[in-house]
């Protein structure tokens, strides 16, 4: 006899009460009083693929738990650096799309160019050098394109 389960991909009303689920459960486990997720959190995992399925929802509840702040609001800064990465590149991809409809050759390149280099900043956490290394290119290089490019560290703190 076979039972089958669809994926949690395919189960995308199932992700809500699972979550609230796991997040009682393992708050209790870690000591947190009270943990609230926000919007922009419940809207990821809803719409995130889940290949791992109830077992990766899990480590990610769980990692999420063990990093938030005393506070206990969950906040997309808080889930696993894969997880803001993949969501940082579908929001640049969408971007692209959507703006380069109209846009001159030297526009769609500058912006590219900005989102290269700012993904490459969060992920050095706003480290200048390392992010400069990683591109292959010379601090002063990299230090000269942010400005160029208008690149300030304050309007991407929800990433950092």
């Amino acid at each position: 006899m076979y039972i089958y389960i669809p994926p949690l991909r395919d189960r995308k009303k199932d992700i809500f009460l699972l979550v609230e689920q796991y997040v009682n459960r393992y708050s209790s486990v870690f000591n947190i009083k009270s943990a609230e997720l926000s919007k922009d959190v419940l809207d990821f995992f809803e719409n995130y693929e889940w290949s791992g399925n109830v077992r990766e929802l899990i480590n990610v509840i769980e990692y999420i738990l063990m990093t938030i702040d005393d506070d206990g609001k969950i906040k997309l800064n808080h889930l696993p650096y894969y997880l803001l990465e993949r969501l940082e590149r579908e929001r640049i991809t969408k971007d692209f799309k959507e703006k380069y409809i109209n846009d001159s050759y030297h526009d769609m390149l500058d912006d590219f160019e900005r989102k290269i280099i700012l993904e490459e900043l969060i992920k050095c956490r706003w480290n200048v050098t390392k992010a400069a290394e990683m591109l292959n290119i010379k601090r002063q290089t990299l230090q000269n394109k942010i400005k160029k490019l208008k690149i300030d560290e304050a309007n991407y703190t929800e990433f950092a």
